[in-house]
């Protein structure tokens, strides 16, 4: 998790970077990240084969990158409380997405520390 939510940020500081030469493109992109079990491997036919994740959580991720505005991260209660020592967020409040019952929380990523400790 920590490095997804690192590869994030990093990817996000480089595509305002690249927008800001000319490409406004680049710059409303958003991440969201949510971690849980998955289902992955081949699905298809011998015509057309792809390699796909499926489950709750890949549909939980999808729904929560509605909620990532242009040049934005944004994680999952799950994420938040195992990262939570690494990283500085604000919350989006109670968001209710679809195929949930109850609704999920989310927050923004504002800011990484440099370095971890943790072997993750």
């Amino acid at each position: 998790m920590e490095r997804a939510v690192r590869a994030a940020v990093r990817i996000q500081e480089a595509l305002l970077q690249e927008s800001q030469k000319g490409n406004p493109l680049l710059a409303v992109v958003g991440f969201s990240i949510h971690t849980g079990v998955v289902v992955a491997g081949n699905v298809g036919s011998q015509s057309k084969m792809e390699y796909t994740v499926i489950g709750d959580s890949v549909n939980v991720a999808a729904r929560l990158n509605a909620l990532a505005g242009a040049g934005e991260v944004v994680v999952s209660q799950q994420v938040k409380d195992k990262l939570d020592n690494l990283m500085s967020t604000a919350a989006l409040g109670p968001q209710k997405i679809k195929g949930k019952s109850r609704p999920i929380e989310a927050y923004k990523v504002l800011r990484m520390q440099h370095k971890s400790h943790s072997i993750n």
